[in-house]
């Protein structure tokens, strides 16, 4: 019954049960007390919203970036057989239809469908697959027979608002397209995948273009490399000793490697098509836009991703934890030296733990510098194994425990480190849902880590809600303890009670109490803040991330974490962006860590029976 509601029309049908049925029903006046008088604008922005979060290349917005897109966008009412605008960058058709000829064939666009410009279509087709239409050139497009309501932006429209979000630079002499290009492919490369905004602006700057004809070899097998390439236009051959690989096009990349190491290309590239053109970048100026701690960095993070790692072919180091759900121990590459964390937990019945699977599909598909590396798993008859980077630097509890009530300086850096952790894991539809200080380890450098996904789950991106009451009491949101539904805004609460620790050195509610006690705090009690801790800009943050109305709960909206990011609190007494400095590893944390740091459980009190598993020394 909608479009009756939005647009006034008589039912186009009639609806009958075939059985017992139950609806949830509104009348049209209860929809206006709760949404305002414009209804139709109301209801058709997420629409609109939720068709562009389709498009392969407006997944790389953010939700607050894709509603401003929505805000940029004209809706306009087109009559029967009428034409619709020429020099469109997107098109949604709310209602209706529009067609034409594109390539040769009438191409007929429905409800819920886009028209994209062609370079647009393309990047986003060759980069993650799309079957959106889209017209390689300005073509005469008509409303159908019974006219449509469509959402446009155009070019210059999509242009001014990429520079408004700053994805675009002002006077940019390159197509829109052609600068998202660079980027997004850019940060399709796994080495320069966690890279910063800014560091990404100055990576794409540095490119230059070059022009090459058929048969050209761009890189020869056995040289030196020291160049990294992003394909704009043609194809390439790729061999190695003589065999051909693959093929790549426009919107690929090769040579990666070369940026950070200094090692001979294992294969040639060369073009296949009469012509081909690509953006290249070389070492030297690549080094010149990261600090050496973050190439440092970059390479740990390849050395770590060796999938030939086998379990005989590491060596027992020492035992670095023990619990009810197994053991961790540090292991040692017998080869390579690297050294890596190896949690074993036994089989029940022969079959792997639901909720063990569950952490292992999670970090699988996770790769963040602030969040626990996952290198592979291992599968014998009564064990399962998983391999990660080895964290040296102790817990977070631990740390707090020595240093006290934190800094506000102190408290921005661990604060902000967590905020960025979130949401890439929220980006990925993941709620974390057991944030705690016993859960965030140190790394050799003073950079938190994000461990142990025993209660992440991710959610339904269309229905982005669970009703387990899961995680620890003292960080449980109110929505939690009550089954009342919980999404992404219970690790806004739990991060906002860690910042009070942070600051004033106890938990916000039922501090000193049992459980019950603390349950009925989180859910009665109002936020209160001891009179020594003054600092206004902080009390506001964490007043907005403890409302117990998760709707109301600041990061709820729209604008998600941007809202808590732009916060006065992550701004106050800095220079910079406090986000872009931490992620580059420019700015250094409160404490490096002057030694590793593991538990002090005694080998002769677990026993190792899998030893046999692992690779012995003579």
């Amino acid at each position: 019954g909608e479009r009756a509601v939005l647009y006034g029309t008589a039912a186009s049908a009639s609806v009958r049960t075939e059985g017992f049925c139950e609806f949830v029903c509104m009348q049209v006046k209860g929809l206006k007390e709760a949404l305002g008088d414009n209804l139709l604008a109301c209801l058709e922005q997420p629409f609109i919203q939720s068709v562009l979060k389709n498009l392969p290349l407006m997944s790389h917005f953010s939700s607050a970036q894709l509603y401003q897109f929505v805000q940029a966008m004209d809706v306009v009412n087109h009559e029967p057989n009428s034409i619709v605008a020429k020099g469109l960058q997107i098109a949604v058709v709310i209602q209706g239809e529009i067609s034409g000829p594109v390539e040769g064939k009438q191409l007929t666009i429905k409800q819920g469908q886009v028209l994209q410009d062609g370079s647009m279509a393309e990047l986003g087709s060759v980069m993650q697959g799309s079957g959106i239409a889209f017209s390689p050139r300005p073509v005469e497009m008509l409303a159908g027979p019974d006219g449509a309501r469509i959402a446009t932006i155009t070019k210059d429209g999509f242009a001014a608002l990429l520079t408004k979000l700053g994805f675009l630079r002002l006077n940019e002499d390159e197509a829109a397209i052609d600068a998202l290009r660079k980027k997004f492919v850019t940060k399709e490369v796994p080495i320069l995948r966690n890279l910063t905004p800014d560091k990404v602006d100055l990576l794409v700057k540095g490119m230059r273009l070059e022009k090459y004809s058929q048969g050209a070899q761009v890189i020869l097998q056995g040289d030196v490399g020291n160049t990294f390439f992003i394909v704009k236009s043609g194809e390439f051959r790729i061999s190695r000793d003589g065999q051909h690989l693959k093929t790549l096009g426009p919107n690929t990349s090769f040579g990666e490697r070369a940026l950070l190491m200094d090692e001979v290309r294992n294969a040639t590239a060369e073009v296949s098509s009469s012509v081909a053109q690509v953006w290249s970048i070389d070492k030297e100026t690549f080094k010149s836009i990261l600090s050496d701690q973050m190439r440092e960095l970059i390479l740990h993070n390849i050395r770590l991703q060796d999938i030939t790692v086998r379990l005989r072919s590491l060596r027992h180091v020492r035992l670095i934890g023990v619990g009810s759900f197994g053991s961790v121990r540090m292991v040692q590459h017998r080869w390579t030296k690297m050294r890596y964390a190896l949690k074993r937990v036994l089989k029940e019945d022969g079959k792997i733990h639901e909720g063990l699977q569950n952490e292992m599909n999670l970090l699988k598909c996770i790769e963040h510098p602030f969040i626990l590396g996952i290198v592979r798993t291992f599968d014998s008859p009564k064990s399962v194994y998983i391999l990660t980077e080895l964290i040296t630097g102790g817990m977070l509890y631990d740390q707090l425990g020595r240093m006290g009530i934190l800094t506000r300086k102190q408290a921005q850096f661990y604060g902000a480190s967590l905020v960025i952790a979130l949401e890439a894991l929220h980006s990925r539809q993941i709620v974390y849902r057991d944030l705690k200080p016993e859960n965030v380890m140190l790394d050799s450098h003073g950079y938190l880590k994000l461990i142990d996904f025993g209660l992440a789950k991710k959610l339904d991106s269309c229905l982005p809600v669970t009703y387990s009451v899961v995680g620890t009491p003292a960080y449980m949101a109110p929505e939690v303890i009550t089954s009342t539904g919980h999404g992404f805004a219970v690790d806004v609460w739990a991060l906002g009670v860690m910042i009070y620790e942070f600051v004033v050195g106890t938990l916000p509610f039922g501090a000193d109490g049992d459980v019950p006690d603390v349950i009925a705090a989180i859910l009665q009690e109002q936020l209160k803040f001891p009179p020594r801790y003054n600092d206004m800009a902080g009390k506001r943050l964490m007043m907005g991330m403890l409302v117990k109305d998760p709707a109301e709960r600041m990061g709820s909206g729209v604008e998600g974490w941007q809202k808590i990011k732009d916060h006065k609190f992550f701004k106050q007494g800095l220079s910079g962006n406090i986000f872009s400095n931490i992620l580059s590893h420019e700015m250094a944390p409160p404490v490096v860590p002057e030694e590793e740091v593991y538990t002090n459980e005694l080998e002769d009190e677990v026993s190792l029976s899998d030893a046999h598993e692992l690779y012995e020394s003579d």
